[in-house]
């Protein structure tokens, strides 16, 4: 998480930085290299996987999926 962090706001300032050095940062550049930022974050973001007694679970941003390995099935 912390390198995703880190790419994100990387590059965040690094675009800010440069609009800034050519003269053509106003609020809606600003807005729009934001939300690249910040949607580049979202994807560089890692699930969070758990394993517990019976069970592996997967956490993502929005969603979270749950697999119960006491019912799995081996197939040789």
């Amino acid at each position: 998480m912390r390198s995703a962090i880190g790419v994100a706001s990387l590059l965040h300032s690094a675009l800010l930085a440069m609009d800034a050095g050519f003269g053509k940062l106003d609020a809606t550049r600003g807005v729009l290299w934001t939300g690249l930022a910040a949607l580049l974050f979202v994807i560089l973001l890692p699930s969070r996987v758990s394993a517990g007694p019976g069970l592996l679970s997967a956490r993502g941003l929005l969603v979270g999926d749950t697999v119960r390995t006491d019912s799995l099935v081996s197939v040789r």
